[in-house]
């Protein structure tokens, strides 16, 4: 799992990556490019301060795992991916 202390659109990130861990970064928003990691199956963004996910996010085909607890997240968009095996969000308040 790759681990960074901040992402913007200034820094390059192979779309090789199969595991990105952002959590406990005080994030409040994530990139749209985030969709250029095809390869991404786990990302780990919890406890943050994010309030929502970009829209990218959904393009994302090969996730698997998606952990977004401990955020002021209150809702998901409908395309976040169908074929994703586990979605943690306690300490969320979305509810399905």
């Amino acid at each position: 799992m790759t681990s960074f202390n901040s992402i913007d659109n200034g820094y390059n990130i192979s779309g090789h990556v199969v595991g990105l861990g952002l959590f406990m970064k005080n994030l409040s928003s994530l990139p749209e490019s985030i969709s250029n990691l095809s390869s991404l199956k786990e990302l780990h963004i919890g406890y943050n301060q994010l309030t929502s996910l970009p829209e990218s996010i959904g393009n994302l085909n090969s996730l698997k795992e998606l952990h977004i607890g401990y955020n002021q997240l209150t809702s998901l968009q409908e395309n976040i991916n169908n074929a994703l095996k586990k979605l943690k969000k306690q300490g969320c308040r979305i509810y399905e």
